[in-house]
């Protein structure tokens, strides 16, 4: 360095008073921090290479943390690398994104840090219409220098989870046109479902809100004679709020079903099939969250209940299950655009009451029942492109009427019932990576067809029944497997 030649040093950007401070530190291990002079000294600390003092600076910003200056101090820390201080601050910004977003300070982001923030899935957001609301902020604040960013940062909202109506109501609200004009082309291109604007196949952000939704199915309850069990079957659907942990209704179906099959595709949820009064379904209904409301679909080719429903790409496909008073094989695939059935192919053997997902381009199809009543144990993959089965390392214990879930790259299987009508207490998880089913911590209660989802790194295990001396079906909820 220069300056070891030179018998005097001029020391640039740093005060007297934090030069003092710094000196002090030197002498006495002691540093003293205000609101005031942290930064500045943390600036100082860097500079001259003081680990304990840029430490220390960095502990008392953590401790200042609010959404009025959280962005200040994440830009702050990335300028001098202070590492633990910049994650600290993003990790405080992507969890009170909301409330950070209506600062001033906000409005002041560099393009780049809000691109940033918009593409994250760590935003801690009740509904993705929070971050449309901060990206028009955002864009509001200088309008005029950043019409030619509007569409890309737009674009990083994820529209299809944002209802119709509150979307048409936001533009209408808009007072500059050339805004306006710009969401009116993404809401027009995602109402065609063009997907050249708007991505189509979105799912909430990581750390948003999450809910899971509870249809249909059936209520054992005690009659009026001793012992004596009605069953009633439901058409209601509850929604639980991972947030709150709390319980709400939303709209019911059209028509009452237990045994359906279940699945989201597109941000609607489908439910297909099932039993009425002993009468099997081939009809089905779509539940859209975003406006609260049911739509019938075309039936299906083939009445089917204790199915498996999944989806691939862009399509339904059902598996097997109770066809009249037989055990069914086929396989079916619905094409939502075209609203139609096609039967496309059948599974190796005929199963109900299995477990039907799909998982990195894949379907599987795990344990279930044949008609035999063989429970069955294997896990087996099935390529929609090729038609190709393959079997994959088998569950410990054979079960049908179980719960499933995918959390993270592993598969979780819950209760069930086995030979002689056992109601299972038994999980298991099946590591993709390593072929290989390790046995868990079993359930408090045993449960058969329990509803299984999971969220922010969680299993929720929902209602199910249990031995037929129990009287009623579990209304509670565990939440496990963390």
């Amino acid at each position: 360095m220069v300056e070891e030649h030179k018998d005097r040093v001029e020391l640039c950007k740093i005060s007297s008073s934090v030069f003092s401070t710094i000196l002090s530190f030197i002498y006495t291990g002691q540093v003293f921090l205000t609101q005031n002079s942290v930064q500045d000294i943390l600036a100082a600390a860097d500079m001259l290479g003081l680990p304990e003092v840029l430490e220390a600076c960095a502990d008392f910003l953590k401790n200042e943390l609010h959404p009025s200056n959280a962005i200040g101090i994440y830009r702050f820390a990335e300028s001098h690398t202070c590492k633990s201080l910049e994650k600290v601050a993003l990790t405080y910004v992507h969890r009170h994104f909301p409330q950070v977003s209506e600062e001033e300070e906000f409005s002041e982001t560099p393009k780049s840090i809000l691109i940033q923030l918009m593409k994250s899935e760590k935003l801690k957001v009740d509904s993705e219409f929070q971050v449309l609301a901060a990206a028009l902020r955002w864009l509001k604040s200088d309008l005029q220098d950043r019409k030619p960013y509007v569409f890309e940062v737009l674009q990083l909202v994820r529209l299809p989870l944002i209802s119709s109506k509150l979307l048409q109501q936001t533009i209408d609200n808009i007072e500059d046109s050339s805004l306006q004009i710009a969401l009116r082309s993404l809401q027009k291109d995602l109402q065609l479902k063009r997907g050249s604007l708007v991505s189509l196949q979105v799912q909430p952000r990581k750390s948003a809100k999450k809910h899971i939704y509870i249809i249909g199915g059936s209520r054992k309850k005690l009659g009026s004679g001793w012992k004596q069990l009605s069953e009633s079957t439901l058409d209601t659907v509850e929604c639980f709020d991972t947030f709150k942990k709390q319980y709400a209704k939303v709209s019911s179906m059209e028509i009452e079903r237990i045994l359906p099959g279940v699945a989201a595709l597109d941000g609607l949820i489908y439910v297909v099939g099932g039993e009425q009064e002993s009468k099997i379904l081939a009809n089905g209904e779509v539940y859209c969250p975003q406006e609260d409301t049911w739509s019938r679909i075309e039936p299906m080719v083939i009445p089917r209940c204790a199915f498996g429903l999944t989806t691939w790409e862009n399509y339904l496909y059902a598996f097997g299950g109770w066809v009249g008073e037989d055990i069914g094989g086929s396989i079916e695939r619905y094409d939502p655009y075209l609203n139609e059935w096609t039967v496309i192919g059948d599974m190796l053997e005929p199963r109900f009451s299995m477990g039907v997902f799909t998982h990195q381009g894949l379907i599987y199809i795990v344990g279930g029942c044949t008609h035999t009543q063989r429970h069955l144990k294997d896990l087996c993959s099935y390529n929609p492109v090729t038609g190709e089965w393959t079997f994959l390392a088998s569950m410990k214990v054979p079960r049908s009427q179980m719960g499933i879930a995918i959390l993270g790259n592993e598969l979780y299987v819950v209760g069930g019932s086995s030979k002689q009508a056992e109601v299972l207490r038994s999980v298991e998880k099946y590591s993709f990576d390593e072929d290989k089913w390790t046995e868990l911590a079993p359930l408090q209660h045993g449960r058969a067809n329990p509803a299984v989802g999971a969220a922010d790194g969680k299993v929720y295990v929902f209602g199910g029944d249990q031995t037929h001396e129990i009287s009623t079906l579990r209304k509670d909820f565990m939440c496990a497997f963390a």
